[in-house]
C-alpha cells in the first residue's frame, strides 16, 4: 500500500515536470520508479517520452521499442512511435506506425490526425512542409521562453500553415492570445483547431476556461 502511494506521488511529480518542460526532474522521478519497480509496464515507455522531449530520438526509439517488444504494439505505443518518427523526419516509419494505430482508434480527432498525417507522409513535398512546421514550432517555443511573444505567435502561425495537424502550435498560440493578449475570441479559434486533432485534457480545459471568460465578458458588457 505504501509503495503504491509512493508510486502515485512520483508519477504525479514526473508528469507535472514533463508538462513544465523540466526534463531533468522528470527523468529523475521516472528513474526512481524504474529502480523501485523494475519490470513495471510503462517504465521504458515513460523514459522514451522524456528522451523524445529532449530530442534524443535514437534513445527514445530504443525505449519505445523495448516497451513494445515486452508488452506488445498497442494503439498508444504505435501512435507514440509514429509521432517520434514524424518529427524525426522518418516518413515511411511514421506512416507504418500510424497505419497500425489507425486500425484500432475510435475517437474522431485521433482518426483525423492519423489519416492526415499518413497522407502527409505519403508525399515528399508535404513531408518537407511537416519538417519546416516542426522547426517553426520549436522556434516559437524558444521565442516564448525569451518573452518574445509577438515573434512566438508569428512562428506558431507559420507552423500551422505548414502543417495543420500541429496541434501543439495551435494550443500554444491560443495560450498566448488568451493569457498575454487578453483575446479570448481569437484564442478559442486556435484551441478549437487543436481539439480537431487531439483530445488532451489540457486543450479541453483551455476551451472551457476561454468560453467561461467570454461569458463573463459578455455579462459585464450588458
Amino acid at each position: 500500500m505504501i509503495k503504491e502511494i509512493q508510486l502515485k506521488i512520483w508519477y504525479h511529480k514526473a508528469f507535472n515536470s514533463l508538462i513544465q518542460g523540466n526534463y531533468e526532474r522528470t527523468e529523475k522521478y521516472f528513474s526512481k520508479i524504474e529502480r523501485k519497480f523494475p519490470g513495471r509496464v510503462g517504465n521504458s515507455y515513460n523514459m522514451g517520452l522524456v528522451k523524445l522531449a529532449q530530442k534524443e530520438y535514437e534513445t527514445a526509439e530504443e525505449y519505445f521499442l523495448e516497451e513494445c517488444e515486452k508488452y506488445g504494439y498497442t494503439v498508444t505505443r504505435n501512435r507514440t512511435l509514429g509521432d517520434l518518427y514524424y518529427i524525426w523526419g522518418k516518413a515511411d516509419k511514421a506512416k507504418a506506425r500510424y497505419a497500425e494505430a489507425l486500425k484500432e482508434v475510435e475517437k474522431p480527432e485521433q482518426k483525423r490526425l492519423l489519416q492526415e498525417r499518413i497522407a502527409k507522409c505519403s508525399s515528399e513535398n508535404s513531408f518537407s512542409r511537416v519538417m519546416q512546421s516542426h522547426s517553426r514550432y520549436e522556434e516559437g517555443i524558444n521565442f516564448q521562453k525569451e518573452g518574445e511573444t509577438e515573434k512566438a505567435k508569428e512562428s506558431y502561425r507559420k507552423a500551422l500553415e505548414l502543417d495543420s495537424t500541429n496541434f501543439q502550435a495551435a494550443n500554444n498560440l491560443g495560450s498566448i492570445l488568451l493569457n498575454e493578449d487578453g483575446e479570448p475570441d481569437e484564442a478559442l479559434q486556435y484551441f478549437e483547431k487543436a481539439a480537431l486533432y487531439s483530445d488532451l485534457p489540457g486543450i479541453n480545459q483551455n476551451i472551457g476556461r476561454t468560453r467561461a471568460l467570454m461569458k463573463q465578458k459578455e455579462a459585464r458588457s450588458v
